[in-house]
């Protein structure tokens, strides 16, 4: 087995509850240039007992409290609670120096396939990952998924509003 890490953008910062939210995969090619299958994470995140991480260090910062899998958009939301053991995590999730979610496990099954880039029509060889055994969620600084939104949800006069940028 192969270990690996992807990475996604947090989407949504709750301050009051101490939670982040966001695509923790998606079924996009990464920075790795790997694919991590839809199906494969599924099943991987019906498994994981819901450990987070930061920067995929052994140090436990806190608990999923939310997995949605969406088959329609092939991608799986997580909501997360800090603990308030984990001060130093969450003040770097509220000054965006963490910005993202990173899976980290073990594959178990992949394969290698040819897609066409759309933006360029060039083929390019990626790895897809069919089934792996999640280990962790991490939150990171710097993630590599290129499809997803980011969402940072501020106050405005104690009037809560939500800012959006897409990379």
């Amino acid at each position: 087995m192969n270990n690996f890490t992807m990475y996604a953008p947090i989407v949504k910062i709750d301050k009051e509850n101490r939670t982040v939210s966001g695509w923790a995969t998606t079924e996009e090619i990464d920075k790795q240039n790997e694919v991590v299958d839809y199906l494969g994470s599924k099943d991987a995140f019906a498994s994981w007992q819901g450990n987070i991480r930061e920067m995929h260090e052994p140090r436990a910062v806190g608990k999923a409290v939310e997995i949605i899998p969406n088959d329609n958009e092939k991608r799986v939301w997580v909501s997360a609670y800090i603990s308030k053991g984990a001060e130093d995590t969450w003040n770097k999730v509220k000054e965006g120096i963490l910005t993202g979610f990173s899976i980290g496990g073990q594959t178990i099954h992949k394969t290698t396939q040819i897609i066409k880039d759309i933006g360029t029509g060039i083929n390019r060889t990626v790895t897809r990952i069919n089934k792996y055994r999640l280990n962790e969620l991490s939150l990171v600084d710097n993630p590599a998924n290129p499809g997803c939104s980011f969402t940072l949800v501020k106050t405005i006069d104690g009037v809560p509003f939500q800012t959006e940028n897409v990379e």
